[in-house]
């Protein structure tokens, strides 16, 4: 379907996945990327080591194998660093909260960070606080605003890292793209990425909102403005400027 939609001349547009085709547009798709780099950042507020929970989305969703494979590279190289476990929480984070629950009554040990493939972060979250242990730092792909709004309450004694994927940017860069493409300014390279958008203590006050709690119900922050592919950076990748 996509080639022949490319051979028609129609422009095909895959945000947060990779082009696939020579017919397609790939935006932000280097998820392996963006599991790399919160891998790293959770190593280094570990000191490269300790015990790491992983919570999947569903497995063999690309956007959840992917992100922990890369992340995984990165621990492969902590020696230190092992996996605690690799519950499913399939997206949600009511699942999320019941799955870590489950798994912290067989596990008594000490959970000393955990990665979690989107929109989970609160669940994990909640689970620890339920059962009296430790929060530990989450590694929080999508940015969620309610682990965010904790984390910025928490600052004095919790480290958190975060990976910004602000929903209405990436429908907005994706509406440029395709204006671009249907404009004929064309593509030099059938991928467009970025550098993943990590957030830190340095950033963290520009992504949290007033009035965000651990219970808001809202998937992924939007961030701050012109942080997600800004026109100035996406004009590099057309062949032609804009008119």
């Amino acid at each position: 379907m996509l080639e022949a939609a490319g051979k028609a001349g129609i422009p095909v547009i895959a945000p947060l996945n990779s082009a696939g085709s020579k017919y397609v547009v790939g935006i932000n798709g280097n998820v392996t990327l963006e599991g790399a780099y919160l891998g790293q950042q959770l190593a280094s507020i570990l000191d490269d080591k300790g015990s790491v929970l992983e919570m999947q989305g569903i497995p063999g969703v690309q956007s959840s194998d992917l992100l922990l494979k890369g992340a995984g590279d990165v621990f492969k190289n902590c020696s230190n660093i092992s996996i605690a476990g690799s519950p499913v929480g399939q997206f949600t984070p009511s699942v999320a909260k019941a799955q870590t629950l489950e798994f912290l009554t067989a596990h008594p040990q000490t959970v000393n960070g955990a990665i979690q493939v989107g929109g989970m972060a609160t669940g994990i979250i909640q689970a620890f606080m339920q059962t009296g242990r430790t929060v530990p730092t989450i590694a929080d792909s999508g940015a969620t605003p309610g682990a965010l709004a904790y984390w910025s309450e928490h600052k004095s004694t919790y480290k958190g890292v975060a990976l910004g994927l602000p929903p209405g940017q990436m429908a907005d860069t994706t509406w440029k793209v395709a204006l671009a493409l249907l404009g004929g300014r064309g593509v030099k390279i059938s991928d467009l990425s970025e550098k993943p958008l990590i957030i830190t203590d340095a950033n963290l006050s520009q992504w949290v909102e007033p009035g965000w709690s651990l219970t808001t119900p809202i998937a992924y922050a939007p961030g701050p403005p012109n942080v997600f592919y800004p026109t100035s950076y996406l004009n590099q990748f057309f062949t032609k400027p804009a008119k």
